[in-house]
């Protein structure tokens, strides 16, 4: 895999917690899962070096995904400070911390939870961690292209249902974190593995207006059917 940023091949390596990534030993980058963020920390990002390099080596990558060539986005969001440059492959999903940036992520986003458990802000901790699920509602089956997942995404937007911004986040062991918004009262709401036949149920909680749901014993790589109010959304864990 090539890195993005100066062209250089990427080695493989393991982060705290055993997560899997590949970073650039030249200019520093790291090419990770969503779930691998998440579970990392910036102690165990510790026994890892900085390494320093001249922009202009930065010139020689072509800003692509390692994995399947297209070209990195920007994201901007609760879950990343103003800042900071991150990026995000549309398609696979997969993140690009540039040179030190995850050094320097991790113990922000740590500083920021803490802030608001010390203070006894509630806070919505999904929305400060990276999405990580491939989504769409369910019209004539199990949508799993990231292009088609953001169309469906902003018909759930703008559904009868009631239900807005529906997010799904893997918080790793086995714990998908769901949050959405609805002037509805939602007690519960159901899931199960796409080739199951019986649903299981998950209560709420309501946290400064947006619902919260902790969906538990889900596997990576396994779709999986929620039901809201009667829509139902295709979920793979990734």
């Amino acid at each position: 895999m090539r890195c993005p940023d100066c062209g250089s091949t990427m080695g493989e390596v393991t982060l705290g917690g055993g997560s899997q990534a590949f970073r650039c030993f030249k200019c520093g980058g790291f090419w990770l899962d969503s779930w691998a963020v998440n579970r990392i920390t910036s102690q165990s990002l510790a026994v890892w070096r900085r390494i320093g390099i001249d922009s202009k080596w930065l010139t020689h990558g072509k800003n692509a995904c390692p994995q399947d060539g297209l070209q990195l986005e920007v994201h901007r969001g609760e879950s990343i400070p103003p800042n900071m440059v991150v990026k995000r492959c549309a398609r696979c999903g997969k993140w690009w911390f540039p040179g030190d940036t995850l050094f320097e992520y991790k113990p922000a986003l740590e500083a920021k939870v803490n802030y608001q458990r010390l203070w006894g802000i509630s806070s919505n901790l999904a929305s400060m961690a990276l999405p990580v699920l491939g989504m769409a509602i369910l019209v004539t089956g199990i949508i799993t292209g990231i292009a088609a997942v953001r169309q469906r995404q902003q018909i759930t937007s703008s559904a009868s249902s009631g239900i807005q911004d529906f997010s799904a986040t893997y918080m790793g062991e086995g714990e998908v974190m769901v949050t959405f918004k609805t002037g509805l009262t939602v007690p519960t709401i159901e899931y199960r593995p796409s080739d199951a036949e019986w649903w299981r149920q998950a209560p709420t909680e309501v946290v400064m207006g947006v619902y919260r749901v902790t969906l538990e014993d889900m596997e990576e790589g396994k779709q999986y059917q929620i039901k809201v109010m009667g829509m139902e959304y295709g979920l793979i864990v990734r």
